[in-house]
């Protein structure tokens, strides 16, 4: 058996998620928790989510804007238990032969 270096594992990890960050807001009128999303330039939602410890500190400051405009607590939350509850599967498509050519 080949043992991997320290650098090879990480590297590994560094392709799962393991861990995931999530910036989330309780609104000050309801008793739902939220993540915390902003608009994106294509028209939908980004959320402030981080799968690596190291994209932090750009969604902490995010993060913080946004609480100092909606006048609101944002909380970072942190998820490490990791449980796969489903798989789904692509389909397969088997494509036809292309058609012989008769010269």
């Amino acid at each position: 058996m080949v043992d991997k270096t320290k650098q090879e594992q990480e590297q590994e990890e560094d392709l799962s998620i393991n861990t995931l960050w999530v910036f989330t807001i309780r609104p000050a009128e309801g008793k739902h928790e939220a993540i915390v999303a902003l608009p994106s330039a294509q028209g939908g939602i980004t959320p402030l989510i981080a799968d690596k410890e190291k994209q932090l500190d750009g969604l902490r400051k995010t993060a913080q804007e946004i609480a100092n405009e909606a006048k609101q607590d944002i909380t970072l939350l942190k998820f490490d238990r990791v449980e796969e509850l489903e798989r789904i599967t692509h389909n397969v498509i088997k494509s036809s032969p292309p058609p012989k050519v008769v010269h």
